[in-house]
């Protein structure tokens, strides 16, 4: 993280000042980097300048600040138990109230009886807000703010917040900060550039002298010149993303040498708009719109087949776009459908956008590229399909190949060993099955095109049977109840009357442990009994039968095809 000086001298002796004014510092940061790496800069120099310091990393939310200082601090604890044992609904009330009863006197209190605790204070560093911890936020920050004149007097802890203006300044607090310490950064900042200029050298230096496209032929030239680096540190300046993702194309970026990738680069940025503290990202998505448009007709759609699939897939339900996903190259290019030539001959042209130092074993794209993705003001006709959709269709495809003989026979692939090779494709789906509930059921909530019920319509239900027993019970009574909402695009593919032979043998053979599940909405009562539903047409419809679970025991999905009826 590239840290302007005149910053660091003032934070520093923030820190360092025994007798500071204010106990809070509101960094003014237009950066749009993950929070992580903004919030690295901090700790570099917690760490660098008063390492006796506790670095207590947090979200916004008071209760998770009281509980992270209360895993660090014993004697806290002991006073965090007392005043929980004397109002056991304490978080029922304001944060006002919680901030002052639980964190603030608890902490002037051992400034009494742990004056080491106070002496050298801990530096409480609120990670950057999402969208989705906006309440938490202007709670914590308002009450920051009213308690900030009397923190001033007495600092038993130290608060840093690292912000970008324009979130922070239009969406949550618009009046603050009032009684912080306050340092702007810019990313016009001159010494950013230089800092940025010196990375730049340093990095394509190391690729000088360890590439071998960059022959003794050379002798007499310097590359690159100053000039282009000065040019690319006035690009780049202010963006840690931008930086590291110009290092991995001069690096990565092709199959002709980091001399023509780097003049890629700059012909790429030659009409580059300079980055502004309300835009500082517009250098790099216009970077990403120019690469993007220079890939041949031949190769465009799987390239952006094999971008979509990475950019809206997550390894976790409940991640945000800002997060890393990371994934297997095979198992990509089995949910793309490509063969093995014409994935690699398009992820020839991607391999400088993966992040990971595990690479090529796994992908792990830059969230900036997903965010470009996702922004029609930038990318115009790139503009990724809704991820659920993607994810979906993406599932349902991995899935239908999970037949091993198939697998390897339909994407020819020949490993040295085909039946680990299986097994392991076979972990992976596992895995992805802890997202294909609520992936299908908000997809067809939210109204998706044709083709997302064309493919559950041909899709082979009796694959789930390999994967249920990673299903959640509730999670899957909402996918059944999903579909049968949709049942006028979908022709009943979920029911619990029978419409075939094959149908009243399998209730036949479940009435007696299992009444039929409600379709018409979602009840999670009605689960305390086991339930049943059909699911499929014809040969390939399955009978899904769930159970909730007692307490301590696991919750399952049994499915049940045609084949496991007639084997009894």
């Amino acid at each position: 993280m590239l840290i302007p000086s005149a910053f660091r001298k003032r934070f520093v002796t923030w820190l360092c000042d025994p007798d500071r004014e204010r106990c809070l510092f509101w960094i003014d940061d237009p950066n749009h980097d993950a929070p992580h790496r903004r919030l690295s800069l901090v700790n570099s120099l917690c760490y660098l300048v008063k390492k006796a310091h506790r670095l207590v990393n947090t979200d916004a939310s008071i209760s998770h600040i009281i509980s992270t200082l209360a895993a660090n601090y014993p004697p806290y604890r002991r006073l965090l138990a007392i005043e929980l044992m004397e109002d056991p609904l304490i978080f029922g009330r304001s944060p006002r109230h919680q901030f002052r009863t639980l964190i603030l006197e608890p902490w002037e209190e051992l400034g009494i009886t742990h004056p080491q605790y106070v002496g050298a204070p801990p530096v409480v560093i609120v990670s950057q807000a999402t969208t989705s911890h906006i309440v938490n936020w202007k709670s914590l920050l308002h009450v920051l703010n009213v308690y900030a004149a009397r923190l001033n007097c007495n600092c038993p802890l130290l608060w840093v917040i690292c912000a970008q203006p324009v979130y922070f300044g239009r969406v949550i607090c618009p009046e603050l900060p009032i009684q912080w310490e306050y340092a702007q950064l810019s990313v016009l900042d001159a010494q950013l550039q230089d800092a940025t200029r010196r990375t730049l050298r340093r990095e394509v230096d190391n690729l000088r002298a360890q590439s071998l496209w960059l022959p003794d032929t050379l002798e007499g030239s310097f590359w690159p010149s100053e000039r282009d680096i000065s040019r690319l540190a006035q690009i780049i300046s202010g963006s840690s993303w931008f930086l590291d993702a110009a290092i991995r194309f001069i690096a990565n970026g092709g199959t002709r040498g980091p001399m023509e990738q780097l003049h890629r680069f700059l012909q790429y940025t030659v009409n580059s708009p300079t980055p502004t503290n309300f835009e500082p990202m517009r250098a790099l998505y216009h970077f990403y719109s120019e690469f993007l448009s220079d890939i041949t007709p031949k190769l465009a759609h799987n390239v952006m087949l094999i971008i979509e699939n990475v950019s809206t897939r997550q390894p976790r339900h409940g991640r945000g776009i800002n997060h890393h996903a990371s994934f297997d190259p095979k198992a990509l290019a089995f949910s793309t459908g490509l063969s093995r030539e014409e994935f690699y001959a398009a992820f020839g042209e991607l391999r400088w956008i993966s992040t990971s130092y595990n690479f090529p074993r796994e992908i792990s794209v830059d969230p900036s590229l997903r965010r470009f993705l996702t922004l029609s003001t930038y990318s115009g006709e790139l503009r990724i399909r809704p991820s659920a959709c993607l994810r979906l269709k993406s599932y349902l495809h991995f899935l239908s190949y999970l037949n091993f003989s198939r697998l390897l026979c339909a994407f020819r692939w020949n490993p040295s060993n085909p039946l680990m090779e299986a097994e392991g494709i076979a972990k992976k789906v596992k895995r992805s099955a802890l997202l294909v509930n609520y992936t299908i059921a908000n997809t067809i909530k939210k109204g998706s095109g044709d083709y997302i019920f064309s493919d559950l319509l041909k899709f082979d239900f009796r694959c789930f049977a390999l994967t249920c027993n990673r299903f959640r019970v509730t999670d899957f009574a909402r996918f059944l109840v999903a579909l049968h909402e949709k049942r006028d695009h979908l022709q009943d593919l979920v029911r619990t009357t029978p419409t075939s032979p094959l149908d009243l043998e399998f209730i036949k053979q479940c009435k007696k442990i299992a009444l039929p599940l409600d379709l018409s909405r979602f009840d999670p009562q009605s689960l305390q009994t086991p339930r049943y539903a059909l699911l499929g047409n014809g040969e390939q419809t399955v009978l899904a039968i769930l159970v909730k679970p007692l307490h301590g025991e696991s919750a399952t999905v049994s499915i049940y095809s045609q084949e496991m009826l007639e084997e009894g």
